[in-house]
């Protein structure tokens, strides 16, 4: 009786199997190192759910093997996802469009000098993960100068209902220095900083955002590197917030008129 599934010719391949143990695991060296890889669950495509969650369950193949990427896990509530009316850009843009920016700061540092370090000034709250994430794609030596810059009350310089609430080095000549921010739109904030570090004589300043308004006051201003232009929007995630809240959402999203 022959066996379903074979080959009708292969009787060669037959006796072959003959003379060996369906259980002998000792002549199939590869058999007990066999490992299943994780479960892939599907989401449906209404649910919110965070690249990270994606990301994690992704399975790529390296080199004949499989390699599995594993990031923290961050997926939306029920009352976030209430708040958020869709999502404007993707954590996989967002990553994407960062290593681009990276590439350009690079680029551009090395026509002026190969071996010089960058002083990146980040100004907090909302650029702090956009910072994060875009110094790792700078492969110059750099150091942090972090800038508090905002309404509150205490030791400031002020313009324009903006304020610097943080010192600054004293003494900058002869270094480059790339200020750091999370959204462009009044770009008072930019100016303000812009002016202070050009008062203490480095040898190049540059801006990055991550974020510029389609909006007059946002295009005419300054700024050397953009990550993308977005509508006039309120915007919340990667960083930015709504009183505070949404900075530690993954994607960038329209936030609900009634969450405000």
């Amino acid at each position: 009786m022959g066996r379903s599934g074979g080959n009708a010719g292969s009787g060669r391949a037959s006796a072959r199997s003959r003379g060996r143990s369906l259980g002998d695991e000792s002549r199939r060296p590869h058999a007990a190192r066999h490992r299943r890889l994780p479960h892939r669950p599907r989401w449906r495509d209404d649910q919110v759910v965070s690249g990270a969650d994606r990301a994690r369950h992704r399975v790529t193949r390296r080199q004949g093997g499989a390699h599995v990427t594993l990031r923290s896990i961050a997926r939306y509530t029920a009352v976030v996802r209430s708040d958020i009316d869709r999502i404007l850009i993707s954590r996989e843009k967002i990553a994407r469009r960062i290593g681009e920016l990276g590439e350009e700061i690079s680029r551009d540092l090395a026509r002026l000098d190969q071996d010089d370090e960058i002083l990146l000034v980040p100004i907090l709250t909302g650029s702090i993960i956009f910072v994060a994430d875009l110094m790792r794609c700078l492969p110059q030596k750099l150091r942090i100068e972090i800038l508090t810059a905002s309404s509150y009350p205490g030791k400031s310089t002020t313009s324009q209902g903006v304020k610097i609430v943080s010192e600054l080095p004293d003494d900058l000549s002869g270094r480059h220095i790339l200020i750091v921010d999370d959204i462009l739109d009044s770009g008072n904030t930019i100016r303000l900083v812009r002016e202070a570090i050009e008062a203490r004589g480095p040898r190049s300043v540059w801006a990055c955002v991550l974020l510029r308004k389609q909006i007059e006051s946002a295009m005419n201003t300054p700024c050397e590197y953009v990550g993308f232009d977005i509508p006039d929007e309120f915007v919340v995630g990667y960083g930015l917030d709504y009183d505070d809240y949404y900075r530690n959402l993954p994607d960038i999203g329209l936030l609900k008129r009634e969450a405000m």
